[in-house]
């Protein structure tokens, strides 16, 4: 059987989903019955054969792409653009074995007039200027409209080898948002992530993929920052800071970034203050270490980011402390006390940690002991100097 001789059977299963839907069939039976019959069909179809076992190869992993998953996008296809384009772009698919794409993830709280080269292969682009109607294929989920885009050109294949490399790198994406929290430390929100293919490519191909790790704040008001010249310059050398440093810093770093930018969304007082304090224990604080966190998280924050001034030590001293005090309020009581000034105690507490990690990436993890002996050396001096 040739791929165009499906047309009756996919036209039979797209009129039958039409009307399950519309409530106007015997019902949701009916329905998958017309399915079922196309997916028998196209698994007997030796033009289709080299489907079974096939899969695209996506950011993250494979998508399979054998009949049976291959049919429902078809009969959407039919029901959204008519049968012959559905059969047309089956067809156009089989013909070709990859197909240039560009991977998008939507960004909120920071916003771009140009394109600007991130790291090797990344770029952040202002939202308008992606293309509408694929936006809207991509069904993008987003509390609010986007401000910007982090894009990566890729290629995406039809493959049968689970061990081929991907050509988008989701995690380096994802870090890459994620260290922007530090160019202005304010936070920057993640939404969805979807393939752009260009208009010859087949509709069959699917448009939308979510990734990774993905934690939407719905109506919480984000004023973004722009990326002016120096602030471009900043991302610029903090992401080679960040894609520069060793897996388990890497970890560790990201664990941090992750809880700052929940604490700096979230909507609730409590939930920020705990999330604040995760942000903070994971900067300040080795996990052999027990008691007096109050105590030694002030002592740390103030000489880590107080200088020589006994004054601005004092009052970053304080203010960590009167930060993570919160964070023990709302842990064990599930309220915070001083509610009136809490939001400003967040505020300063969302700056230190954001100063604190911004200058970890750029010099490295701190040797605790040197620091509260009024010392700056890091981990990585250390090592240098073979100590």
């Amino acid at each position: 059987m040739a791929v165009s001789d499906l047309t009756d059977l996919l036209r039979k299963a797209a009129e039958t989903e039409k009307e399950w839907r519309a409530g106007t069939s015997p019902g949701f039976r009916a329905s998958m019955e017309a399915q079922k019959a196309l997916v028998s069909v196209m698994e007997a179809d030796p033009d289709l054969e080299e489907l079974h076992g096939e899969f695209l190869m996506l950011g993250a992993g494979g998508l399979g792409m054998k009949p049976r998953f291959m049919a429902p996008r078809l009969i959407g296809i039919a029901m959204d653009y008519g049968v012959d384009r559905a059969i047309a772009s089956l067809q156009d698919y089989l013909r070709v074995r990859e197909w240039p794409a560009r991977y998008v993830t939507a960004l909120r709280g920071v916003q771009c007039d140009q394109p600007t080269e991130l790291a090797k292969g990344v770029k952040i682009i202002p939202y308008s200027s992606l293309d509408p109607k694929v936006e809207t294929m991509a069904q993008v989920f987003k509390p609010e409209n986007p401000h910007a885009a982090l894009v990566q050109e890729c290629t995406v294949k039809r493959t049968r080898d689970p061990n081929l490399p991907n050509t988008v790198d989701v995690q380096t994406i994802c870090d890459i948002a994620l260290v922007l929290v530090l160019v202005n430390h304010s936070p920057v929100e993640r939404g969805d992530s979807w393939y752009e293919f260009s208009p010859d490519a087949p509709i069959l191909l699917p448009s939308f993929r979510s990734e990774m790790y993905r934690r939407i704040r719905q109506g919480v008001p984000l004023d973004p920052f722009s990326l002016g010249p120096e602030e471009c310059e900043k991302a610029v050398k903090l992401c080679d800071c960040f894609l520069a440093l060793q897996d388990k810093d890497k970890s560790w770093l990201r664990l941090v970034l992750i809880w700052l930018n929940d604490a700096m969304l979230e909507l609730s007082r409590v939930e920020a203050a705990i999330s604040l304090g995760i942000a903070l224990e994971a900067l300040f604080f080795n996990k052999e270490e027990q008691g007096e966190y109050q105590f030694r998280l002030g002592l740390r924050a103030a000489w880590f980011l107080g200088g020589d001034d006994v004054g601005k030590r004092r009052q970053i001293q304080e203010t960590a402390r009167k930060a993570y005090k919160l964070r023990s309020d709302a842990v064990h009581t599930g309220k915070i006390k001083d509610y009136a000034t809490a939001g400003e105690t967040l505020k300063e507490g969302f700056a230190i940690a954001a100063q604190a990690a911004e200058k970890v990436l750029r010099k490295g993890r701190p040797n605790w002991d040197t620091v509260t002996l009024g010392g700056d050396q890091t981990e990585r001096q250390q090592q240098e100097r073979g100590e």
